[in-house]
């Protein structure tokens, strides 16, 4: 992508950064905005940088370790994300309009440089372009992290409110402006993006999802086996063949041999296919940090049904968790795993054309977990590197030089 964005900086003082996370509350999001702060830190060191986020959001952030130092933290009160309340869910949009207004006017008044949207709702997409188009000053810059597009696919059995969230985002991505960017996780949705002329080239910065790498985690062979289904649990997800293939492991189960894991909350939506053989907390409230950070340590292999409808222009956390946490993948074949093959020549565990075949792989990994597992870990080394805070914030920098 070509280089488009040139910071200049203020005589005697430092340029400001404003970065908005005006939607999620939590630990959602939590490893990617604090991977993000440490990459716009690193990419523009002579920037301050303004947080405006959720106190429950700043508090995961710290609890994460994430390097918060001289980053200036302005409270923002964000309505927490719940399921099957259409009412709430309209107060949340609305509330996120006000803030986003707020943050703004204040970066208008204060001449703020960039102001960066870590997650905007396709309604605030809206917004957010239509002031860049009309409103922001001369050499005032709009970033804008793109997530889960998978709406723009169209598909007849999409939702109707999925509908109308895509038509909201077709309108932002229409209301064009030299000083607005979108930062995009996989080269697979720039190229979509293109190739649907949804954006220009010249509008799209790719880089990869970055992401926090911890201390070195060796390879676990102690028993016994835990196979986990990392981040929520729902119908879009194929979530429901989790619980379905547990079922078939139901001697293994109740002999303590193996252990089937949701590592975060199951929506109602999967309530008809619940079943005693996986453990789950069942609500729509998301794990703290430490505690989620807890079961994927303990955890052996990640486990995803994600398909070519779902997820194929979505970067996906859960993906990332399970090469943070070194967990060997097992999965369907799915253009979500394309990227990793990429990266490495060795992939960090095991596709499958379909559920049969995956459940004839984890019959053979239990027989012989110790070894596969060790195995699987070398490809590790060569995805945390791609996704590492350095490399990440090399990207940025050769597509968003300073001057």
């Amino acid at each position: 992508m070509k280089p488009f964005l040139h910071l200049p900086t203020l005589s005697g003082s430092k340029a400001m950064i404003y970065f908005a996370e005006l939607f999620m509350t939590g630990g959602q999001h939590a490893a990617f905005n604090g991977a993000m702060l440490q990459v716009l830190a690193r990419a523009f060191p002579r920037e301050k940088i303004s947080l405006f986020a959720a106190q429950s959001h700043y508090e995961e952030l710290i609890a994460k370790e994430s390097d918060l130092t001289g980053v200036l933290y302005h409270p923002v009160h964000i309505i927490s994300n719940k399921s099957g309340n259409p009412g709430r869910w309209l107060l949340k949009f609305f509330n996120e309009l006000i803030q986003i207004i707020r943050v703004l006017i204040r970066g208008r008044k204060k001449s703020i440089h960039l102001i960066y949207f870590s997650f905007l709702s396709p309604l605030g997409q809206w917004l957010v372009s239509k002031y860049a188009r009309y409103m922001a000053y001369k050499g005032q810059k709009i970033l804008i992290t793109l997530h889960g597009l998978d709406i723009l696919h169209p598909a007849g059995s999409q939702k109707r409110v999925d509908r109308i969230y895509a038509k909201l985002l077709k309108k932002a991505f229409a209301c064009a402006a030299k000083n607005k960017r979108y930062i995009v996780l996989e080269e697979r949705v720039a190229d979509y993006l293109v190739k649907n002329r949804h954006l220009q080239p010249a509008e799209i910065v790719q880089i990869a999802h970055p992401y926090q790498f911890q201390a070195s985690i060796s390879p676990r062979i102690d028993k016994p086996v835990i196979f986990a289904h990392l981040g929520i649990a729902r119908l879009a997800k194929n979530s429901h063949l989790f619980f379905d293939l547990a079922s078939r492991f139901a001697t293994e189960i109740s002999r303590g041999d193996i252990v089937f894991q949701v590592v975060g909350p199951v929506l109602p939506e999967l309530k008809p296919y619940l079943n005693p053989w996986v453990q789950y907390v069942n609500h729509e409230v998301f794990l703290s940090q430490v505690d989620y950070q807890r079961h994927c340590e303990r955890a052996h292999y990640a486990v995803f049904f994600y398909d070519e409808s779902n997820y194929a222009l979505t970067s996906s956390g859960a993906v990332m968790d399970a090469i943070a946490y070194r967990l060997p993948i097992l999965a369907l074949t799915g253009p979500v795993f394309d990227s990793l093959q990429s990266i490495t020549p060795a992939f960090p565990g095991k596709l499958y054309p379909d559920v049969e075949l995956m459940y004839q792989g984890i019959c053979e990994i239990i027989k012989n977990h110790g070894a596969i597992h060790r195995h699987f870990d070398v490809a590790f080394v060569d995805l945390q590197l791609h996704y590492s805070i350095e490399h990440v914030a090399e990207q940025l920098m050769k597509q968003v030089p300073i001057r």
